[in-house]
């Protein structure tokens, strides 16, 4: 049985700071790559995203309202 990934945003930006850790400097195939990859895990498992979208929500509103 496959198990489910919680996506968050510190997730995603730990994957990042470790993938750009392997690369010298950032370059547009790079960000291509991490784009193609993050677009195939959402459309793999939608509900997934959920949280993250949840948490950003929140960060605006805290922004806007605030």
């Amino acid at each position: 049985m496959k198990t489910k990934e919680i996506r968050t945003t510190k997730n995603f930006v730990k994957k990042v700071k470790d993938e750009d850790k392997e690369q010298e400097k950032i370059n547009f195939n790079f960000i291509q790559t991490i784009l193609y990859k993050e677009l195939n895990k959402l459309r793999q498992n939608p509900k997934s995203y959920i949280p993250l979208i949840e948490a950003q929500m929140k960060a605006i509103k805290k922004i806007i309202f605030s």
